[in-house]
């Protein structure tokens, strides 16, 4: 009578115990999730902060045209240590001969969607070029990046992102269209695109 006491008694013990474990079990097993999912964000934010302390790769675009024996080249490109932009404008003449422009070279106006960023002067001052044959000039113009992180910071042309985190892994390039006015006897003008990477 008493060994039967006595197991009923640990049959008893056993079911009331029974629940605790499995209560405990299932707290560990939403602990787990919880710190993966967590670990997971901080993961992800690590690598969004070390993406968008990377340099941006360097953009170029360019456009040409000829004119009475003298070729125009100009190339805008970004340079990857800060950011800034070169504008570059190269002329070659073929033959020996002076040109005359209208107190400066050119004009480079810089819009996106139709708003300016910015104009920038190239070759300010010169009136006229004494070349020789084959002779090839350049004139550069340094464009600090802060005019366009200024212009871009609160544009609301671009897409908000936020909404979806990983899209902040990737690139975003936005086109700038430059348009380059050159000051010869007779205007002309020429346009085209530069692809600009957007940091936010």
């Amino acid at each position: 009578m008493i060994k039967k006491l006595i197991k009923s008694l640990k049959k008893e013990t056993y079911n009331i115990r029974l629940p605790d474990n499995r209560n405990r079990k299932s707290k560990q097993t939403r602990r787990k999730p919880t710190f993966i999912v967590f670990l997971n964000i901080i993961l992800l934010l690590i690598m969004s902060y070390i993406y968008l302390k990377k340099t941006p790769e360097q953009s170029y675009a360019s456009t040409s045209f000829s004119r009475n024996g003298i070729d125009f080249r100009i190339s805008m490109s970004r340079e990857k240590e800060f950011g800034n932009v070169m504008l570059l404008m190269s002329i070659k003449s073929s033959k020996k001969q002076k040109i005359f422009f209208q107190g400066k070279i050119a004009d480079a106006s810089l819009d996106f969607k139709n708003e300016i960023i910015l104009k920038q002067i190239i070759g300010a001052g010169i009136s006229e070029i004494d070349f020789q044959e084959n002779e090839v000039i350049t004139k550069s113009e340094l464009i600090d990046n802060k005019n366009f992180t200024n212009f871009f910071k609160n544009h609301t042309g671009l897409e908000k992102r936020w909404n979806n985190p990983l899209s902040l892994l990737d690139k975003r390039t936005v086109p700038i269209t430059t348009t380059i006015t050159i000051y010869l006897p007779e205007t002309e003008k020429k346009s085209f695109i530069f692809n600009y990477e957007v940091s936010r």
